[in-house]
């Protein structure tokens, strides 16, 4: 019983931690806007990679494609999906981060536009692995 009002404990002080994180963070306009812009641009990789998984009808997908060798990387299809999960990852940890520097506005903004950047650049691959497989 102890043990579980422990458990209890820690969860209302997460959530604690995570509210004041929220008001803290969605107070700056900045952060707003690169959060709404990179959330977007990680759903439309999500809604991307189920695309490609949906109107895949072979087993297998091609996964990266060289100009020199041709395609060098084939897995299941299962495996698209680990783009968009190393995008969210990285906007998370960036986002961890933005926390512990958030009276520090020129590092807050590097680490948002870096995680901006890398969901940007994960959907532009994406976006290839489609032609590739399906132009």
């Amino acid at each position: 019983m102890i043990f579980f009002s422990k458990i209890l404990n820690n969860i209302f002080l997460f959530r604690q931690w995570l509210k004041g994180l929220a008001s803290n963070l969605f107070g700056l306009l900045y952060f707003k806007i690169y959060f709404s812009a990179t959330i977007f641009i990680n759903l439309l990789n999500w809604i991307l990679a189920i695309f490609i998984n949906q109107k895949n009808t072979a087993d297998q997908v091609i996964l990266h494609y060289n100009v020199d060798f041709g395609a060098n990387l084939i897995g299941n299809e299962k495996q698209l999906y680990t783009l968009p999960l190393l995008a969210l990852t990285i906007f998370l940890v960036n986002l961890i981060l933005v926390n512990n520097y958030r009276n520090d506005k020129f590092i807050s903004h590097i680490l948002l536009m870096s995680a901006l950047l890398a969901n940007i650049f994960l959907l532009i691959a994406h976006a290839t692995l489609y032609l590739i497989n399906f132009r």
